[in-house]
């Protein structure tokens, strides 16, 4: 049994044990009087799970626990960082009492780190009969894109250099379906994962000339709406994609 099959069995014997609803907390009669620690032989030593303050608190430390083996899984299937599609835009640039055409091109472009992913809210269940429906606000401590390759032609001039970006607050929803079967094996779907905050992009551009900085605010502004527009809904595609891979190869 590997590690995340006996860290999702915990969420499920906890579960097992009384009714969860949405914002609330069981009934302190309904707990047990008292559990002894639970300790995974698969999981690293110094992890272990113990009989938590509050539900609230339990299924938070379990959902913690899956997330810290998702993080080793993308590292060791070096999922880490994803390609983004290539920008190829054309812009219109005033200056002053004139109107100057130029192009952006932006190639080799990255989005990391999905491996930095991290609970920033409490994880709320629902079980409804052989269902339970799992929800959870996860977000990255590394939020980060870039392109290798960035080229702008303006008129005659032209000049090539790369950039970085990143993100410092940010937080996705996620939601998923458990179905239970009367011999105790589980299918988990994936039902929704959506955007709920995002702060400005921080866009850093190198090996221009000073004499490309009037352009820089161009740059950052395409980059960025962008970033917004399509960059976005790539990375959830890949996201979706991955993660309903990994919950299809969870057995509990």
């Amino acid at each position: 049994m590997g590690q995340e099959t006996k860290l999702l069995s915990l969420l499920f014997l906890s579960l097992a044990l009384g009714d969860v609803c949405f914002g609330k907390l069981l009934p302190e009669h309904s707990a047990p009087a008292s559990t002894s620690s639970l300790e995974s032989n698969d999981v690293d030593s110094a992890i272990k799970v113990s009989e938590p303050s509050s539900w609230t608190n339990n299924f938070n430390d379990t959902v913690d626990l899956i997330l810290q083996v998702l993080q080793e899984t993308l590292k060791k299937s070096n999922h880490t960082t994803i390609p983004i599609p290539d920008i190829e835009e054309q812009f219109i640039k005033k200056m002053r009492f004139i109107k100057i055409k130029g192009k952006l091109t932006a190639r080799k472009g990255w989005f990391k780190d999905l491996s930095t992913v991290y609970r920033t809210g409490d994880a709320k269940i629902v079980r409804s009969g052989p269902n339970i429906t799992i929800s959870v606000s996860v977000g990255l401590g590394l939020l980060q894109l870039g392109y290798d390759y960035v080229h702008v032609k303006v008129e005659a001039l032209s000049a090539t250099g790369n950039l970085t970006a990143k993100v410092s607050t940010n937080s996705v929803f996620i939601q998923v379906n458990v179905v239970m079967s009367d011999t105790g094996k589980c299918n988990l779907t994936l039902q929704e994962l959506e955007v709920t905050q995002l702060d400005e992009l921080q866009v850093h551009v190198e090996g221009f000339k000073k004499t490309f900085d009037w352009l820089l605010s161009e740059i950052i502004t395409i980059v960025s709406r962008r970033f917004k527009e399509k960059i976005l809904k790539e990375v959830e595609k890949d996201v979706i994609v991955a993660a309903q891979e990994a919950m299809d190869n969870f057995h509990c």
